[in-house]
C-alpha cells in the first residue's frame, strides 16, 4: 500500500486552516460582494468550503495518527479541494480578475494533484476523490438554483444530493 506521507498531512492542515483564515479575513474586511443579495447561495457556498477545511484538517490529522479511515477521508477532502480551488480560480480570472490569486490557486491546485496522484491506488481511492467533487458542486449548485428562485432544477438536484450523503456515509464505513 502507498504511504499518505507526513507532508502530506501537513499540507492538508495548512491549506484547511488557511481556507478558514482567507473566508474570516474577506468577510470581516467587507470583501465579499453581493453577500446581502445572495445570502442562500453564500449560505450553501460557505457550507461547501467549510466543509473543505474541516475535511482536510481532519485527514491530516488522520494521516498523521494512521488511522485507518485516513486514505478515504484525505482523497474525499481533495475532492472537496481541487473543485472549490477551481471554482476560485474561475472567479477570479472572470468576476474579480486578480493575477495573485490566480497563481496561488493554481499551486494549490497543483500541489493537491501531484500529491493524491502520488499516492493514489486505485478506483477505491479515485472514488472518495469524485465523492469529494460532487458533494461540493451539488452543494454550490443547490444554493445558486434557490437563490435565483428556479424550482424546475432545484429538485432535481436536491435528490442527487440525497443520494450523494448517504453513499459517501455508507462508502466510508464499508470501503469498496
Amino acid at each position: 500500500m502507498k504511504k499518505v506521507g507526513k507532508g502530506t498531512a501537513v499540507f492538508c492542515i495548512v491549506v484547511g486552516v488557511l481556507m478558514c483564515v482567507a473566508w474570516s479575513f474577506l468577510l470581516a474586511t467587507g470583501q465579499v460582494p453581493g453577500i446581502r443579495e445572495s445570502t442562500l447561495s453564500f449560505a450553501f457556498h460557505w457550507t461547501a468550503e467549510f466543509l473543505t477545511a474541516i475535511a482536510l484538517i481532519v485527514a491530516g490529522i488522520a494521516i498523521l495518527r494512521e488511522v485507518a479511515f485516513r486514505r478515504r477521508l484525505y482523497y474525499f477532502a481533495t475532492g472537496l479541494l481541487i473543485i472549490a480551488t477551481a471554482g476560485a480560480i474561475i472567479y477570479y480570472v472572470v468576476v474579480e480578475p486578480e493575477p495573485v490569486a490566480v497563481v496561488g490557486l493554481s499551486i494549490i491546485v497543483a500541489s493537491a494533484k501531484m500529491l493524491a496522484w502520488r499516492a493514489h491506488e486505485g478506483m477505491n481511492d479515485l472514488l472518495f476523490f469524485v465523492l469529494g467533487v460532487v458533494l461540493y458542486g451539488e452543494l454550490n449548485a443547490l444554493g445558486n438554483l434557490f437563490q435565483a428562485g428556479d424550482m424546475t432544477a432545484a429538485p432535481y438536484l436536491l435528490i442527487m444530493t440525497a443520494v450523494t450523503l448517504p453513499f459517501t456515509v455508507y462508502a466510508f464505513r464499508r470501503p469498496l
